[in-house]
C-alpha cells in the first residue's frame, strides 16, 4: 500500500456515515483511489460523476467536507512531488553568488587555528574586510582584522597591536580561503568528474532536515567530509570531517557557517583596545628623518624634539618620536601626562652605547619639570635613540 492508498484508507475510515450508507464505504475508497492514479493528475469526468452520486447519498455534510480536503490534499502533495527538483551542487554555487557577509566558527577550538571568522565582500565578490579571533596561539590569543586596506593584529596578553605592510597581507587573505564556503562548494562541484573523488547526495529527509553531501577521496580512504545544505536557501550550513579508526568514522572538526548576508555590526572590523595597549604602526613615518645629518647630529636632534614636545603637551608628535612604533597620543599621556615638562636645561653630545646589547647612541640630557607642585631637574644618562629598522633615514628614541 502506498502513501496515497494509506491516506485515503485512514480518513475513509473516519468519515461518519450513516448506518444504511456503510455499504457505501469501500465504494468510496475505490473511487478516490482511481482518481488519483500514480500517473495522472487530472480528474476525469468519471470522476466527476462519482462525485455527483456522491452528494446525492445521504452522508453527512461534516463527511463530505472531509473527503474534498482529503482529496485535495493529496492531489497537492502529489504535484509538490512532482515538481520538486532534485539538489545539484550547481544550486548552492548560484547561491553564494549573492553572499556579500559570511560568519563562521571552527570546532573544537584548538590552540594555534583560527576559532571564529567575519568575512565582506565587495559587489565583484571581492573580499574587503576580514576579521580572524584566535582563542591560543604561539603569541596567545589575538584577534587579525584586515580592514581598509591594512592589517593589524591584536596580541592581547602582550597588550600590543602590530600593524601589517601590505606585503604581509596576501599571507592573513590565504589563512582565510580554506574556509571560504564559495571556494568549498566550487571545488566540490569540480570534484564531481574526478575519478578519484566519491560524491554521495542525499536529500532533505523531512521538513527542515539539510541536504548531506559526503566526499570520500579514494587515495585517501579513510578521511571523509560531511558537508550539510540548507534545503530552502541552498548555502552551506557546515562542513564536518571525519577519519577512519578501527573500522569507524569518528568526528575531527567541522566549521559552522553561521550567519550570511545579515550582520549584527560592521564594526565588528575595528579592533577596539583598552586603553593600555600599545599600537606598533610601521607602516606610517615614525621618529625624525635624518636627511644631511651625522648619526651623532640626528640623535641630540631626536632628543631635543621629543622633549619640546612634551612641553608643548603635543603628545601626538611625541609618539611618533618615541618608541618602536606610532604610540598613540592617549598612550603617551598616560605614560607621561602626570608629568609637566618646563624647560631644556642641558643635551650633551651623543655617545656610544655602553650596552654592547643594544646598538643606537646614548644622548644624556637635563629637564625642568614639575610634578606634586615641586619643580626640579630630571637629568637622564641613558637616552637611547637609534634609526628605525623598516625605514632607512628614520631615527627614534627608545627609551629612558
Amino acid at each position: 500500500m502506498n502513501d496515497n492508498e494509506k491516506h485515503i484508507e485512514e480518513f475513509v475510515n473516519g468519515i461518519p456515515f450513516d448506518a444504511p450508507d456503510n455499504e457505501h464505504r469501500d465504494e468510496l475508497k475505490k473511487q478516490l483511489l482511481n482518481s488519483f492514479p500514480k500517473h495522472r493528475l487530472q480528474p476525469t469526468v468519471q470522476t466527476v460523476n462519482v462525485w455527483r452520486n456522491i452528494m446525492k447519498r445521504k452522508t453527512t455534510k461534516l463527511a463530505v467536507a472531509a473527503v474534498i480536503i482529503i482529496a485535495v490534499a493529496i492531489s497537492v502533495n502529489i504535484l509538490d512531488k512532482s515538481v520538486t527538483p532534485a539538489y545539484a551542487i550547481e544550486q548552492t554555487i548560484e547561491a553564494n553568488r549573492g553572499l556579500w557577509f559570511i560568519h563562521l566558527k571552527c570546532e573544537p577550538s584548538t590552540n594555534g587555528h583560527v576559532d571564529e571568522i567575519w568575512a565582506q565582500f565587495d559587489d565583484n565578490r571581492q573580499l574587503t574586510n576580514l576579521r580572524m579571533n584566535y582563542l591560543n596561539s604561539m603569541d596567545g590569543p589575538k584577534d587579525v582584522v584586515w580592514h581598509e586596506g591594512k592589517a593589524e593584529i591584536w596580541f592581547k596578553a602582550r597588550k600590543r597591536i602590530v600593524v601589517l605592510g601590505e606585503e604581509d597581507i596576501p599571507a592573513q587573505m590565504k589563512s582565510y580561503k580554506s574556509f571560504d564556503p564559495k571556494r568549498i562548494v566550487e571545488e566540490l562541484y569540480q570534484a564531481q568528474d574526478s575519478e578519484n573523488v566519491q560524491i554521495k547526495i542525499q536529500e532533505s529527509s523531512a521538513e527542515g532536515e539539510p541536504i548531506i553531501i559526503t566526499m570520500t577521496q579514494k587515495d585517501s580512504p579513510d578521511l571523509r567530509t560531511v558537508y550539510k545544505v540548507d534545503p530552502e536557501t541552498k548555502l552551506l550550513q557546515q562542513s564536518e570531517s571525519y577519519k577512519l579508526k578501527e573500522g569507524e568514522y569518528k568526528f575531527v572538526g567541522r566549521i559552522r557557517y553561521l550567519d550570511y548576508n545579515n550582520p549584527a555590526d560592521l564594526e565588528i572590523f575595528v579592533l577596539k583596545p583598552p586603553a593600555d595597549v600599545f599600537r606598533v604602526d610601521p607602516t606610517q613615518e615614525i621618529g625624525l628623518a635624518k636627511g644631511e645629518l651625522s648619526d651623532d647630529e640626528i640623535a641630540v636632534e631626536v632628543v631635543r624634539q621629543f622633549f619640546q614636545a612634551l612641553i608643548a603637551e603635543d603628545y601626538t608628535k611625541a609618539g611618533r618620536l618615541f618608541g618602536d612604533g606610532v604610540i598613540s597620543a592617549d598612550q603617551m599621556q598616560q605614560m607621561l601626562g602626570h608629568t609637566k615638562f618646563l624647560r631644556i636645561v642641558s643635551i650633551e653630545p651623543a655617545g656610544p652605547n655602553p650596552n654592547l646589547a643594544k646598538k643606537g647612541l646614548v644622548v644624556p640630557c637635563t629637564v625642568e619639570i614639575e610634578k606634586d607642585g615641586q619643580i626640579h631637574q630630571w637629568k637622564l644618562d641613558q637616552l637611547r635613540v637609534w634609526q628605525v629598522d623598516n625605514q632607512p633615514g628614520r631615527w627614534t628614541m627608545r627609551g629612558f
